[in-house]
């Protein structure tokens, strides 16, 4: 966590809906320009003192007065959305719950895969335990099987197929 206390970095930057903004101008920054720039993972990045600081966790503490107590989950799964709304405190197993399908699943959904004998099936980690929750005649219903035991475990944290 950053060694910066609320005090300092609200007097150089503030939050206007999600945007992290510069009060003041810093080398080429100018007041008034949004702060950042992105990452490889899609996370927008505030570089203050030579350390770079996430913009979600920053509106946070711009928003609160204190730094999240833990890990910041977008609820929408949008990396840059940091409106405050959409940023919630998460445990690392929520936070992964939440994440979006991973690139190397061929199935194109989250916890199905095709089974050797032509159907499907369906799996999932809870409590670093990977469940197997059957096998299944159709991709759909593989499918429909992950999302109802998401909810189950994971309640609002569970990810849901979101438009691109």
């Amino acid at each position: 966590m950053p060694d910066f206390s609320y005090e300092e970095l609200s007097a150089v930057l503030r939050v206007d809906n999600g945007k992290v903004i510069w009060k003041v101008s810093r080398g080429s920054m100018k007041a008034g320009q949004v702060a950042g720039r992105y990452n490889p993972r899609g996370y927008l990045v505030v570089m203050y003192k030579e350390c770079g600081i996430l913009a979600h966790r920053l509106v946070w503490l711009l928003t609160y007065g204190d730094w999240p107590a833990g890990m910041l989950d977008h609820a929408n799964g949008v990396h840059d959305d940091n409106r405050i709304e959409n940023l919630r405190i998460a445990t690392p197993a929520q936070n992964a719950a939440n994440a979006k399908t991973p690139c190397h699943n061929t199935s194109g959904a989250k916890g199905v895969l095709p089974a050797k004998n032509g159907k499907w099936m369906a799996r999932i980690k809870d409590h670093k335990k990977l469940r197997h929750l059957g096998t299944f005649a159709t991709f759909e219903d593989a499918k429909a099987a992950y999302v109802r035991a998401a909810k189950e475990i994971f309640g609002e944290f569970a990810y849901s197929e979101r438009a691109k």
